[in-house]
């Protein structure tokens, strides 16, 4: 076995195993999947996907990380992994960490702990990050955090990570016009998740500024997944602000529904004040759409290092409602498409499965 790859059941993953076995020698590769879903049919098919449903299961994932010659760790968020390679350091030299986003900026959060065994999960956390070999992202800021934050020598990968963030492979087939807002009215997108970072009351109250002006809109708040009390307060808020012009999205939709969706979307605003939605925020630069960000955070860096233009939240200096410049959401366009395009993607992974 050359790759051992160990991930959480997540919408990226079937897609990414998928173009593993598509654009790669599939045999090559192991994947240990953590979850207690038993009916993905995929899965069940492939004698290389292993489902970890127990705590018995992860003494069986010792021998693979043993027998790897290159562990992939998608994301840092099983406990009991984080665990197995702190007790086993020696195997931290062939590990890389694909990082999510949320498995960096937990750190703010577990420092500020004060129960003994929260900090020292913490510090096994620190101890792994410390010393795994590589960290793959294509967001170096995060990267540069993680070097901050837990003092890590860890070799840097710029990599797509994963088709998520390739928007001309998942929405190639949809029609759209750059500009084009003949319609009553104007359709704002606000965050992409009932996840607290979103921020949404901030974005809501900013709105409410706009709200008697001369434009009509409506506002879509995707809120399928998340805490259900956070659901029930955005709802709450956005309903007693703005009616039934505040739309929640509550269910879930496939890739292919939702890319639709933003496809309608003239505004976007994201107000994390992280690394989040990267998904989303180049889906609609792709598209064209008018995207807002907060400019204190390593997305905006990474914007302005591609030259790709996105717009303040937290110093917005217009009415947050105002066309975008059909040449620069063309120019945008571009630039996503040569930087995130399916042959980068191969590259990337190519080198990375190389090394």
């Amino acid at each position: 076995m050359k790759h051992l790859h160990i991930m959480h059941d997540d919408k990226f993953i079937e897609p990414y195993i998928r173009s593993i076995e598509k654009y790669f020698d599939f045999q090559d590769h192991k994947f240990i999947i953590i979850s207690r879903n038993t009916n993905n049919s995929y899965y069940k098919k492939k004698k290389n996907i292993i489902q970890c449903k127990s705590k018995k299961d992860f003494f069986k994932i010792i021998i693979d990380l043993y027998l790897a010659d290159n562990i992939l760790l998608h994301g840092l968020f099983i406990r009991n992994i984080i665990i197995i390679l702190f007790i086993n350091p020696w195997l931290l030299g062939k590990s890389k960490w694909i990082l999510w986003g949320g498995d960096l900026y937990i750190h703010k959060t577990n420092i500020k702990k004060t129960k003994l065994k929260s900090k020292i999960y913490e510090y096994m956390r620190s101890y792994v990050i410390k010393n795994v070999e590589g960290i793959i992202t294509y967001v170096k800021g995060d990267y540069k955090l993680a070097q901050e934050w837990y003092k890590t020598k860890a070799n840097y990968y710029k990599c797509t990570s994963y088709l998520s963030n390739i928007p001309s492979h998942n929405i190639s087939k949809i029609k759209f016009n750059v500009g084009n807002r003949n319609r009553e009215h104007i359709f704002i997108q606000i965050g992409n998740s009932a996840d607290p970072n979103n921020n949404h009351i901030e974005i809501l109250d900013e709105l409410k500024k706009v709200k008697s002006g001369k434009y009509k809109f409506k506002i879509i708040c995707p809120l399928s997944y998340g805490k259900e009390q956070q659901v029930k307060k955005v709802i709450k808020y956005g309903k007693k602000a703005f009616g039934k012009d505040f739309v929640p999205l509550t269910k879930f939709m496939d890739l292919k529904t939702y890319n639709k969706l933003l496809s309608n979307i003239d505004t976007a605003i994201f107000n994390h004040q992280r690394q989040q939605a990267m998904g989303n925020i180049l889906t609609l630069l792709y598209l064209g759409k008018k995207v807002y960000i907060r400019d204190d955070i390593v997305t905006w860096d990474f914007m302005q290092e591609n030259d790709i233009k996105v717009f303040s939240f937290n110093n917005h200096n217009d009415d947050l409602l105002g066309k975008i410049d059909p040449e620069i959401a063309k120019q945008n366009m571009e630039k996503i498409d040569s930087r995130f395009n399916i042959d980068v993607f191969i590259e990337e992974w190519t080198n990375i499965f190389n090394s």
